[in-house]
């Protein structure tokens, strides 16, 4: 992509908004950042406790935000999220390295034909991916394929069945050459803040004599049975507007990143 033309998001142009659970904002021709993890990725549980949290919050904090409000929460929400994302909890079969080349490639297989693929990385549960669809092809239709084709096939290598993805994935239009950098590094960056944020979790857990559950990723990397019998989405409420869309997987892009929050609040 280093040799193509990128185009970033224009206030000055229409964005379609899609319907769904996340608002969904969409210009032709436009670099997209996109997250999907898969089903049992956070503790639903976890995921119960955050939304009241969240919704509380919102409650007491009615828009219109200013940037200190803004980013108060995202301190409070979208990185404990990515935190929780990072610490590798659920079945983690993307950590299987046959599994992982099948999304990488699954990723690879039209690029340059329906889309340009940039920077991505594929974790033991999520994907972080940057790509640009040609103008013909509709992003929700890439992620459509990616996640179908790769579900499928992965579902019958492990012999398991349902939901292999969460159903929606986090998609943002990218604002300017130096976010499209920085997202970029945060993708890089990604495996060691995993890595990292994995054993902070080991270590708490550890320190409050709290029995590890099975479905962590070190575990299920040991014990097949365990990691081929795993199956569960994150229901953010719609109405929260474009909080939420940032909130379910940009999160604070690394302790660093504060531009990166500043410019994508509430916009894609």
């Amino acid at each position: 992509m280093e040799d193509q033309t990128v185009y970033y998001f224009d206030k000055n142009e229409t964005a379609a908004k899609l319907s769904g659970t996340l608002p969904h904002w969409r210009q032709a021709g436009k670099t997209y950042f996109v997250t999907f993890r898969t089903a049992d990725s956070i503790p639903q549980e976890k995921l119960r406790l955050w939304e009241e949290e969240k919704k509380a919050w919102l409650a007491a904090h009615p828009e219109p935000h200013d940037a200190e409000t803004k980013n108060e929460f995202y301190d409070r929400f979208p990185r404990r999220l990515q935190q929780w994302l990072d610490a590798g909890y659920g079945a983690c079969l993307l950590a299987r390295p046959e599994l992982k080349q099948l999304v990488e490639d699954a990723l690879r297989y039209f690029s340059g034909k329906r889309y340009e693929l940039d920077e991505f990385v594929v974790m033991p549960n999520h994907v972080h991916v940057v790509v640009a669809p040609f103008n013909e092809y509709e992003l929700s239709e890439i992620l459509h394929s990616w996640k179908s084709f790769t579900a499928n096939k992965i579902n019958k290598m492990v012999e398991r069945t349902g939901p292999f993805w969460q159903k929606e994935s986090f998609d943002h239009i990218i604002r300017s050459p130096e976010q499209h950098e920085r997202i970029r590094q945060y993708i890089r960056e990604n495996p060691i803040m995993e890595k990292t944020a994995r054993q902070e979790n080991q270590r708490q857990d550890a320190a409050a004599t709290i029995e590890q559950p099975s479905s962590f990723c070190d575990q299920n990397q040991e014990n097949d049975a365990i990691v081929t019998e795993s199956s569960s989405l994150c229901d953010l409420n719609q109405n929260t507007g474009g909080i939420v869309a940032e909130a379910s997987s940009l999160c604070d892009l690394h302790h660093n990143t504060k531009g990166i929050r500043g410019d994508t609040y509430g916009k894609s």
